[in-house]
């Protein structure tokens, strides 16, 4: 499998996870609109449970505690804490990002409790709660437990030991073992998010599952091949990236609702079915294993958002697009395609990144002028001939790569409404003529355009944004060019050059190199193969 071979890799498609979450943004709101009148009459016995919860859950230190422990009839206004409309009972308990640790105690007492939440949402640290999850069987009213980001451990729970009415388990981004238990006597329970745990074995067969419409068990230990059938038909989004999964893709013939398939980062081989029997297909994330073959058509996907298929070994061309309206996110870098470019780009109106780098792509460069939400662009280490593409009403550009390709002539000039864009690189192909004017985007700061054969003098960089630039291997003439005071030191590069050995103690600075002029050796210029220089190196 190959890896990237570049050091400024500009591009690529990190997707998100892709769970529906509408409902459950439904249900939360619908739980914090009940009325919170301060004197409750609620039952003793729920009272006690949230006492219980303050003490095992270190009440002490929670960042956030207004009202908890007061009177009794005060518990509808606790911090986080819902009642229903007659504020009779306790509806929901919403106790995220307060610093929470110890155990959970037991729930038990909770009977009408819909919403339980104590999630650590900030994914730069750890929650303290650790232990076990409860048993959960006797809150009969539960729908939605959201414990994630913290360090519970033991097992994912029973079916016996959760209520029928469980919609949702959330349980990602903690230290859960073992594999997942057969859920499929709760028909109620169709969203399993337990990602970012230890789990193991095989994935879940189908019949297991089978009400299921969200599973999300992506960065586990999951090994084996995909099940067929992996799912039941109402599956909406399956995600198992990240774990260690080999063997086939299954079939995609009896899945009309999923949206998202997610299988990145595994060891998968073979071929990517098709996809004709998935109207609704939004997400597909295939991203780095060793599938190979040509990619299907798409044109029975209208509603695609995100395709992903990079650092695999698939031949043949690129799909059409055409009837990819809505989509957003083309990746298919380090491959093997071949071919030209899909001239259906230019109306992607909605494209965000594409990302095509280290391929054997042929042809001209598809215009994608006037793509107003395009950020990343990205078509390097290909065989593209042409001229460079003109970049112009691209409001959101921030990074192109044109490098290691077929080239040639001159570089457009840059539109001043490339109001986004700080990274472009055209190093090693064939272009020529004087050094181009980037004095058109405001906030360009990287430009590389080594290993091609432009000359002339370098006219002053002084009233430009530029921190960096890399263009030696060409044959520019005359004294090394004045800069700014905000260059960034040690990240350019003017030699090899014909320039003049002028001392410029900026240039030192700017380049890492005293003198700058180290390196300018006239039997480096012209070296335009991006191969070559490698071997060289």
């Amino acid at each position: 499998m190959k890896a990237s071979m570049r050091g400024n890799d500009v591009g690529g498609c990190r997707v998100g996870n892709a769970a529906v979450r509408l409902v459950l943004a439904a249900l939360l709101l619908s739980v914090a609109l009940l009325g919170r009148q301060i004197h409750a009459a609620i039952p003793d016995s729920e009272r006690q449970v949230l006492i219980s919860i303050y003490n095992s859950m270190d009440g002490p230190n929670w960042s956030q505690s207004d009202g908890w422990m007061g009177s009794p009839g005060s518990e509808c206004g606790w911090y986080g804490v819902h009642c229903n409309d007659g504020q009779t009972h306790i509806s929901g308990i919403q106790l995220n990002d307060i610093n929470m640790g110890g155990q959970i105690p037991d729930l038990s007492g909770l009977s009408e409790v819909q919403v339980i939440s104590f999630m650590q949402n900030d994914y730069t640290s750890t929650g303290r709660i650790s232990g076990p999850i409860p048993n959960l069987s006797t809150m009969g009213s539960l729908k939605y437990f959201h414990v994630a980001g913290h360090m519970l451990s033991g097992s994912l729970p029973s079916a016996e030991s959760i209520p029928d009415s469980l919609t949702w388990l959330i349980v990602g981004r903690n230290s859960l073992t073992g594999s997942v238990p057969d859920y499929s006597a709760r028909p109620n329970f169709w969203q399993l998010e337990a990602y970012s745990n230890q789990l193991s074995g095989t994935l879940p067969v189908a019949k297991k599952i089978s009400n299921m419409r969200v599973i999300s068990l992506e960065n586990n230990r999951f090994s084996g091949a995909i099940p067929t059938p992996f799912a039941g038909p109402s599956i909406i989004s399956y995600d198992v990236r990240e774990n260690s999964l080999s063997g086939q893709l299954p079939d995609f013939d009896s899945y009309p609702a999923l949206r998202a398939f997610h299988a990145a980062d595994n060891h998968l081989s073979g071929v990517i079915p098709s996809l004709s029997q998935l109207p609704r297909l939004q997400i597909l994330n295939l991203r780095n294993n060793a599938l190979s073959g040509s990619i299907p058509s798409l044109d029975a996907n209208p509603l695609f958002n995100t395709f992903d298929v990079s650092i695999n070994e698939l031949t043949g061309s690129l799909p059409s697009f055409e009837n990819n309206k809505f989509i957003q996110y083309i990746c298919a870098y380090n491959n093997q395609l071949s071919g030209e470019m899909p001239r259906s780009i230019s109306h992607l109106e909605g494209l965000i990144i594409f990302d095509v780098h280290t391929n054997n792509l042929s042809g001209a460069i598809s215009s994608v002028v006037g793509l107003a939400g395009l950020r990343q662009f990205d078509v390097s280490h290909n065989s593209l001939t042409g001229t460079p593409p003109r970049f112009s009403g691209n409001w959101s550009l921030e990074a192109v790569s044109l490098e290691g390709n077929k080239l040639s002539g001159q570089i457009p000039p840059f539109e001043a409404d490339l109001f986004s864009l700080g990274y472009y690189n055209a190093s090693f192909n064939e272009l020529s003529g004087s050094f181009p004017d980037f004095s058109g985007p405001p906030l360009l700061k990287t430009v590389l355009i080594s290993h091609n054969q432009f000359d002339g003098p370098i006219p002053s960089l002084a009233a430009l944004p530029l921190h960096s630039l890399v263009a030696g291997y060409n044959a520019f003439t005359g004294d090394p060019p004045d800069l700014p005071p905000n260059w960034a030191a040690g990240y350019s590069r003017l030699c090899p050059n014909s320039l003049n050995p002028v001392p410029s103690a900026d240039w030192d600075a700017a380049t890492g190199i005293a003198p700058w002029y180290r390196d300018c050796a006239d039997g480096l210029i012209f070296r335009t193969s991006f191969e070559e220089y490698e071997d060289q190196r």
